[in-house]
């Protein structure tokens, strides 16, 4: 996902859905500066609207609304996890929609 293959958030691993979040499976763990440009890169790609932006030693979260539903993009070095969960009254449903857009972003 995070290797900068045409400018794209895919092609190095795949989305997995379950309840409460959105996870991304990786064939090979991005560097931190590489999830933040492409985070930027494949959420603008979704028509997504980045609202913040935070990163520390070993960790980054990306705040955006998508469809008008707020949601996090999580960034774990220490236990190497990617995932997406929503704030607030995002519920399942609007999660498998933002999944299944992700999705066919892959194709």
């Amino acid at each position: 996902m995070f290797q900068l293959i045409n400018n794209s958030l895919s092609r190095a691993g795949k989305w997995q859905h379950d309840e409460n979040r959105i996870d991304y499976l990786f064939t090979s763990f991005p560097e931190q500066s590489q999830f933040i440009t492409c985070a930027e890169e494949g959420l603008n790609k979704l028509g997504a609207q980045i609202s913040d932006i935070a990163n520390g030693i070993e960790r980054a979260q990306v705040h955006f609304v998508y469809q008008q539903r707020t949601y996090i993009l999580c960034f774990e070095q220490t236990c190497e996890a990617i995932w997406i969960e929503g704030i607030g009254e995002t519920n399942t449903e609007a999660l498998v929609l933002l999944f299944h857009s992700l999705s066919a972003d892959l194709q």
